[in-house]
C-alpha cells in the first residue's frame, strides 16, 4: 500500500490557451495534454483551433497551435494518440464538398514525420434530412490496430451504413471497406464501436421500441441489441430481444479467444432506479452466443454499505408496502479479468434541481457465469452546481491484484490515523483545499475485502488534485496526477514501488 506524501513529484504550474481536454503519456517521460478552443473571430468564429503541450519530467517543454481548416463550417481535431511505437493525429477537414480525415505521424516533439495520410474521404450532402457524416475512432488494446468509421447521419438517429478502414501499427491498411449493417430499422440510438487485438471490428447497436421525453430528458425502450462483428471476411450478425429494458452505459470488452461480452445497465423506460446489468457473451469465431443473462440487484443490494438511517428509512417503507427504493447507477467501468470474471463499478447519481450529487461507489464481481462474487456498497457525497464537476466522481484502475479507486473526499470522514470513520456521518467533499483530500479504496480482487484510508493529502504548493483526471500506466507502474492552481495547471506522479 502507497500513501506516502514524499512519493510525489510536481512539475512547475503552467497557464493553457483553454480547458484541458485530455491528457495521456506516451512513456515514463513524455506527457501530452490536449486543449481545444473556438476562435472568437466572427468572421471565423465556425473554424476551430487546437493546443497540444509537451512535458518532459512534468514540466512544459512545448506547445504546438493549430487552427483546422474549414471551408463549410465543419471541422475536427479527432485525437492524438500511439498506435504501436507511432505517435499519430488524426485530423478531419472540409475540402470542397468533402469530409477528408488524415492520419500524421509525428516526433515527440511533434515535428511531422514524412506525409500525412488521407484515410477517409465522403462527399457532404447538402439534403435537408441527410447531416454530416460521424466519425468513430478505435483502437485495439495491444494499439496494434486502428480502425476509423464514418456513419451516415440520416433524419435524426443513426443509421447503420457507412465505411471503414482498419490500419495496422505500420499504417498499412489492414483492411477497408463500405458497410451496411441491414438493422432493417431506423429506430437506431446508439452504435458503440469496438476493436479487437486481432483487428475483429464489432458494432452493438440499440434500437429503440419507442420513448417518451420528460422535460429535457428522453427515456428509450428499447426492443434489441445488435450485435455485428467483421472478422477479415464478412460480419456476422446477431440479435438480442431486451425486453422493452432502457439500457444504458454499453461497454464492449474482449479476451484473446475472439470472445466479446457486452454490458450495460437497464431499467424500465422512466421508472426510477436502475434494476440491473445485462450481460451477453458472443463467440465471434464460432458465430454462436455463449451465454446472456440480466443480474437483478436484490433487496441485499440496495441495503449493503447504506447508513443505519438510510436503512431504517427504507425499512419504514417496506412495513408501509412499498418496495425497496432503487437508485439511479451509471456503469462507469468494467474490467475483464484473464479467467473471464468482471469487475463492474457503478456510482450512484441523484439530480436535485440544479444540482448533481455523486453518491455511493458499487463495486461487483461476477465470476465467469455471472454470478456475483462480491459485492461493495462504499458511501461517499461529492455534489456540483457548475458544468462539469470537477471535483466529482472519481478514477479506477487495477495492480497486483487489486482495485484501487481514488477520489476527493472529506478530511473529516477519516481519524488521525488516515482510517476511515466506518460507523460516523459521512461529511460532503469540501472545494477549499483545507476541506479537500485524496482517498483511495483498495480492494482484494479475489475476497472481496477492502481498506478505505486517506491516500493523498492536497499538495503543499497552492493547487487541488482533481481525482477523476488521474491516470495510472501499468508498464511503468505510475500514477500520473492533475492540479489546478486558479487559471494554472500542473502534472504530478506517484511511483509505486
Amino acid at each position: 500500500y502507497v500513501s506516502s506524501q514524499n512519493n510525489i513529484k510536481w512539475g512547475e504550474p503552467n497557464k493553457p490557451s483553454t480547458n484541458l481536454i485530455y491528457y495521456f503519456p506516451s512513456d515514463d517521460k513524455n506527457l501530452y495534454s490536449v486543449h481545444f478552443d473556438i476562435l472568437s473571430n466572427s468572421k471565423q468564429k465556425k473554424n476551430q483551433k487546437f493546443e497540444i503541450n509537451r512535458y518532459t519530467d512534468l514540466n512544459l517543454v512545448s506547445s504546438t497551435t493549430q487552427e483546422l481548416r474549414s471551408e463549410l463550417e465543419f471541422a475536427f481535431f479527432d485525437g492524438i494518440f500511439k498506435l504501436g511505437e507511432k505517435l499519430l493525429i488524426c485530423i478531419t477537414e472540409t475540402h470542397g464538398f468533402n469530409m477528408v480525415t488524415f492520419i500524421q505521424e509525428v516526433s515527440t516533439d511533434l515535428s511531422p514525420i514524412g506525409k500525412k495520410i488521407e484515410i477517409a474521404k465522403n462527399p457532404i450532402s447538402m439534403a435537408q434530412d441527410v447531416k454530416m457524416e460521424m466519425n468513430q475512432i478505435a483502437i485495439s488494446k495491444n494499439k496494434k490496430f486502428l480502425a476509423f468509421v464514418s456513419f451516415k447521419n440520416q433524419s435524426e438517429e443513426l443509421n447503420s451504413s457507412g465505411r471503414f478502414v482498419i490500419l495496422d501499427s505500420n499504417l498499412e491498411v489492414f483492411h477497408e471497406d463500405d458497410f451496411d449493417l441491414d438493422l432493417k430499422s431506423k429506430n437506431i440510438a446508439k452504435s458503440n464501436l469496438f476493436l479487437g487485438n486481432n483487428g475483429q471490428l464489432v458494432f452493438v447497436s440499440l434500437e429503440f421500441g419507442h420513448h417518451e421525453k420528460i422535460g429535457f430528458k428522453t427515456f428509450y425502450n428499447y426492443k434489441n441489441i445488435h450485435f455485428n462483428s467483421w472478422n477479415q471476411s464478412d460480419f456476422n450478425h446477431f440479435t438480442f430481444n431486451v425486453e422493452n429494458k432502457r439500457i444504458d452505459d454499453i461497454s464492449v470488452l474482449s479476451n484473446d479467444a475472439n470472445e466479446i461480452t457486452i454490458l450495460g445497465s437497464f431499467g424500465v423506460s422512466n421508472d426510477h432506479g436502475t434494476k440491473g446489468i445485462k450481460i451477453i457473451k458472443v463467440d465471434i469465431n464460432k458465430n454462436e452466443t455463449l451465454l446472456e443473462k440480466d443480474y437483478h440487484f436484490t433487496r441485499e443490494f440496495i441495503f449493503n454499505g447504506l447508513s443505519n438511517v438510510d436503512k431504517t428509512i427504507l425499512e419504514k417503507k417496506e412495513a408501509k408496502g412499498s418496495p425497496p427504493m432503487l437508485f439511479n447507477y451509471i456503469l462507469n467501468d468494467v474490467e475483464l479479468l484473464p479467467d473471464g470474471s468482471l469487475i463492474c463499478t457503478m456510482e450512484q447519481i441523484n439530480l436535485v434541481s440544479s444540482t448533481t450529487y455523486c453518491e455511493n461507489l458499487i463495486t461487483l464481481k461476477l465470476n465467469p457465469n455471472c454470478e456475483a462474487d462480491w459485492l461493495l456498497n462504499n458511501r461517499k457525497v461529492q455534489f456540483y452546481t457548475e458544468e462539469g464537476g470537477e471535483f466529482s466522481s472519481y478514477y479506477q484502475f487495477l495492480r497486483d491484484g487489486k482495485v484501487y479507486q481514488i477520489f476527493n473526499d472529506n478530511p473529516k470522514n477519516y481519524n488521525e490515523n488516515g482510517s476511515f470513520n466506518e460507523d460516523g456521518n459521512i461529511k460532503a467533499t469540501r472545494l477549499g483545499k483545507e476541506g479537500n483530500i485524496i482517498a483511495v479504496i483498495e480492494i482484494d480482487i479475489n475476497t472481496g475485502d477492502y481498506v478505505r484510508k486517506e491516500f493523498l493529502k492536497q499538495s503543499s504548493n497552492n493547487s487541488i488534485i482533481l481525482a477523476r483526471n488521474s491516470k495510472y500506466i501499468s508498464e511503468f507502474n505510475q500514477l500520473y496526477l492533475y492540479a489546478k492552481e486558479g487559471k494554472l495547471q500542473r502534472f504530478g506522479l506517484v511511483k509505486f514501488q
